[in-house]
């Protein structure tokens, strides 16, 4: 457990820490919490589900990471939630990456994209901040939205 000198917060719970090769230059790693809660003064309580993060080129060329998925923040107590989704243009689900690999030289050429259109950049988040159901993780209210870059910049609706 981790705990404030002053008492404001207290963190405690565990990791399990995965790491595992994504190809032959570049790797990849999750941090999956169990249990793992933030507890503040006032008796509010956090939880959080984390990215999953590539670095590539890690014998040959520069090297860089890119976070994929999605960051959860939840206040169990109030039942609110901030999610953060990482490359959001990016579909990295299993099922797309078979696909990829399996089609690789005969699969259909991806449309082209308007010359007008929005550049998608792998620093790109989407902000979703909802009221959470208690019963059902399915029936959130979104309260505000967002978007931009987790380096630079964020913008929310109004």
């Amino acid at each position: 457990m981790l705990e404030d000198a002053d008492g404001d917060y207290q963190f405690y719970g565990s990791f399990v820490i995965k790491g595992w090769l994504n190809g032959l230059n570049s790797v990849g790693g999750s941090k999956e919490a169990t249990n793992c809660k933030l507890k503040l003064k006032d008796g509010t309580i956090y939880t959080f589900e984390y990215p999953l993060m590539i670095v590539k080129n890690i014998s040959v060329g520069s090297q860089y990471q890119v976070y994929m998925h999605k960051i959860e923040i939840n206040d169990i107590t109030n039942n609110y939630a901030a999610i953060i989704h990482y490359n959001p243009y990016t579909d990295n689900s299993y099922t797309t990456m078979f696909k990829k690999g399996f089609s690789f030289g005969f699969g259909k050429k991806a449309p082209e994209k308007p010359v007008d259109a929005k550049p998608e950049r792998g620093d790109d988040i989407v902000i979703s901040i909802v009221k959470r159901d208690p019963n059902d993780k399915n029936n959130d209210k979104e309260l505000a939205k967002g978007e931009g870059s987790w380096l630079s910049h964020i913008i929310f609706e109004e």
